[in-house]
């Protein structure tokens, strides 16, 4: 895990994604995170169509009700839990405190300094990592009905971590950024050499 102050002498600017100014970035994400709710409420009403009886459609309104109130706590927890883990993470490395907020639509983490590609790459997917599979345990172990609630926490898991796959498939693209700087919602990696190419 590598951290540091400054950039070294001779690094520049290869990449930016900025959620907050740069249009195709925030369509990039968007698209993503939309693709992947679709494929992931898809495969779960397949396989909650494949149960008989249904489990969620045998509740009556007030087991209902207290259902999707689990569901959407459950989510905003989901939610809360992975900015704060990736704050956690970063703090961990940098052995500073990091920012947690929220913006816009988003909620963030945000440490200052610069992060080594690799250091910066597993604080990025360590969250969605170790919550998908959290919520896969919950899936497998608790009543069906629970079960669904969990899968549908897993669906916001997954979907909600576009940003972070982004960010990495772009890292793992060009081997030459090796130093990352997160503010949040605008990332941007330097290395040696030009921009990074489109």
């Amino acid at each position: 895990m590598k951290y540091r102050e400054d950039l070294p002498d001779g690094y520049m600017l290869r990449w930016e994604g900025n959620l907050l100014r740069d249009r195709k970035t925030l369509l990039i994400v968007n698209l993503l995170s939309s693709g992947l709710f679709v494929l992931m409420t898809a495969f779960g009403v397949r396989r909650m169509l494949s149960m008989r009886p249904v489990p969620v459609l045998e509740l009556g309104f007030r087991e209902y009700f207290v259902w999707m109130v689990i569901v959407i706590i459950g989510s905003i927890l989901q939610i809360l839990l992975h900015a704060h883990a990736h704050a956690v993470f970063c703090g961990w490395v940098s052995r500073k405190t990091c920012v947690f907020g929220f913006r816009k639509m988003y909620v963030y983490a945000a440490g200052g300094g610069y992060f080594s590609r690799e250091t910066f790459i597993a604080i990025e997917l360590l969250p969605f990592i170790l919550q998908a599979l959290a919520l896969w345990f919950l899936q497998l172990t608790l009543q069906p009905v629970f079960s669904a609630a969990a899968f549908i926490v897993q669906i916001v898991n997954v979907s909600g971590s576009a940003r972070e796959f982004y960010t990495a498939f772009m890292l793992l693209l060009d081997p030459k950024a090796r130093w990352v700087m997160d503010e949040g919602l605008v990332i941007r990696a330097y290395g040696k050499g030009s921009e990074f190419p489109v």
